[in-house]
């Protein structure tokens, strides 16, 4: 488990890992493809960005007293959208814009609590965050998906260029935000 144990930061990732699969199994135990994404968003993406980030991560950030690089964010954020895509794509009856929607909408709240998760609480945090979001998004209307993603895109620039601007706010607190 080098993955779990090659952070150099105090976490309980390791022990919150198993306690969050279990959770995960516990809610998404009736419908197999919400259970694969969120397994996926922790087993894939956050793998995957952990290697990333130790490699090639230049361009960090601060969370709280640790950094997370903006290369394994972005890693979290694709690898994400494409599992939950896929799963969605071969594994239902979603339809493709809406797939593609929930999948973005996914990424990226995912990727937020991944990046300000501390501690290795992102690994109870993140599975069951994918899993219900999938479950709430998957049956709304592809309009309404779309609105409502614009909204938050829109949200989070302003706040983005607000922090930038007046530095009220780490990055932490503007992704939180």
């Amino acid at each position: 488990l080098k993955s779990l144990h090659g952070v150099e930061r105090t976490s309980a990732g390791d022990l919150l890992f198993p306690v969050g699969i279990a959770l995960l199994f516990l809610v998404g135990a009736q419908q197999p493809m919400l259970y694969l994404i969120g397994l996926s968003s922790m087993v894939v993406s956050d793998a995957l960005a952990a290697v990333v980030g130790q490699r090639y991560g230049r361009a960090t950030y601060a969370v709280e007293l640790q950094r997370k690089s903006i290369e394994g964010s972005v890693t979290f954020f694709v690898v994400s959208f494409v599992a939950a895509h896929l799963l969605l794509l071969l594994g239902t009856q979603t339809p493709r814009v809406t797939g593609v929607l929930v999948a973005t909408q996914l990424a990226l709240l995912a990727t937020a609590f991944e990046a300000i998760g501390t501690k290795g609480n992102d690994n109870l945090l993140v599975p069951l965050v994918t899993c219900l979001v999938v479950a709430r998004l998957v049956d709304m209307p592809a309009a309404v998906l779309a609105r409502d993603l614009l909204v938050q895109l829109a949200i989070g620039g302003a706040v983005a260029l607000a922090t930038a601007k007046w530095r009220f706010a780490g990055t932490s607190g503007a992704i939180t935000l």
